[in-house]
């Protein structure tokens, strides 16, 4: 495409992109190490450098995962980072390494006669211990190259700053969800409790789980106070001295026996006491809204009981 051509190009996908989310879709594959290949697109729609939208993953196309996916555009670079923030649904992909919820910055290169949109994957649970590596590349490449040359025509158009640098506090530490032992099912409605219910020290909150991993969300509910918070899982420290926000934090915790304890330390009472932590589990078709309430340095507990296990001793 000649110079004049590609300008008319990014002109007219100006036109098209115009709305203020723009929907993309690029599609490649996803190598992860020890040989596997799979097919990997992303779906997502840009606001403003930052991106929304879904990941999927497969061998055949009707057994493909889907994520949730996050993440933000660097026009200066061309790179695309982004991370799977959530499992939507397994419809039977099978691999023969476990994948975690992954991590990546794609690296647009035009300066060769093959230009490329690629990365590396990364993804590791709480202990390090990694998952399956491996890269990803984008094969659509002419419309990566649209989709740059729109983001770096729009803000040559206008006065656009610098992206904004993440806060390193922000930055979520998922543990390991591994694709092929989650199997939910989207046509199944989200049941969430109608009112949060209350916990503190010395008072428990006790569930009977059925999936194998947890999807824990923290924020502030309250007034915005600087409640500072740790989460403590099966007596180890899984986020330590985080302030609550209005934003809510996302972890992923796996259960891999038949109890798991989650403890909420408050750490301090903010400006105005007590200490109080909302929080949402996700399991499966099913949600739990509770909310802790501490003074400082005291903790409450949420147990989690795998409903198999929890079946089979009764």
């Amino acid at each position: 495409m000649n110079r004049a051509a590609s300008l008319i190009f990014s002109m007219l996908l100006l036109l098209q992109c115009s709305s203020i989310d723009a929907q993309y879709i690029f599609k490649g594959y996803l190598g992860i190490e020890g040989g596997e290949s799979f097919h990997y697109e992303l779906h997502f729609k840009d606001s403003a450098n930052y991106i929304s939208g879904y990941a999927f993953t497969y061998s055949e196309k009707q057994k493909e995962v889907k994520a949730a996916i996050v993440g933000k555009v660097n026009i200066y670079q061309k790179t695309l980072q982004f991370q799977e923030t959530k499992l939507i649904h397994n419809n039977g992909f099978k691999s023969r390494e476990i994948i975690c919820l992954l991590q990546a910055v794609l690296i647009w290169k035009e300066d060769t006669n093959q230009p490329s949109f690629s990365g590396k994957i990364t993804s590791s649970d709480i202990s390090q211990t990694a998952c399956s590596n491996g890269s990803i590349s984008i094969q659509n490449i002419n419309d990566v190259a649209a989709f740059f040359q729109q983001k770096t025509a729009s803000s040559n158009s206008s006065l656009v700053s610098q992206p904004k640098k993440i806060n390193k506090n922000k930055e979520q530490k998922h543990l390991r969800v591994v694709y092929d032992t989650i199997a939910t099912n989207p046509s199944v409605a989200t049941k969430q409790s109608k009112t949060p219910e209350s916990i503190s020290h010395g008072v428990s909150k006790e569930i009977v789980w059925e999936s194998d991993s947890i999807q824990m969300q923290l924020w502030d509910g309250g007034k915005l106070d600087n409640d500072k918070i740790s989460i403590i899982i099966n007596g180890q420290k899984f986020l330590e001295q985080f302030i609550l926000t209005k934003e809510k934090k996302i972890l992923y915790v796996p259960i891999s026996s038949s109890k798991t304890t989650i403890t909420i330390l408050a750490e301090n009472v903010g400006s105005e006491p007590p200490n109080t932590t909302d929080i949402i589990l996700q399991d499966y078709q099913n949600q739990y809204h509770i909310v802790a309430h501490n003074e400082v340095g005291k903790a409450a507990t949420i147990i989690i009981f795998k409903k198999t296990q929890r079946s089979s001793q009764r």
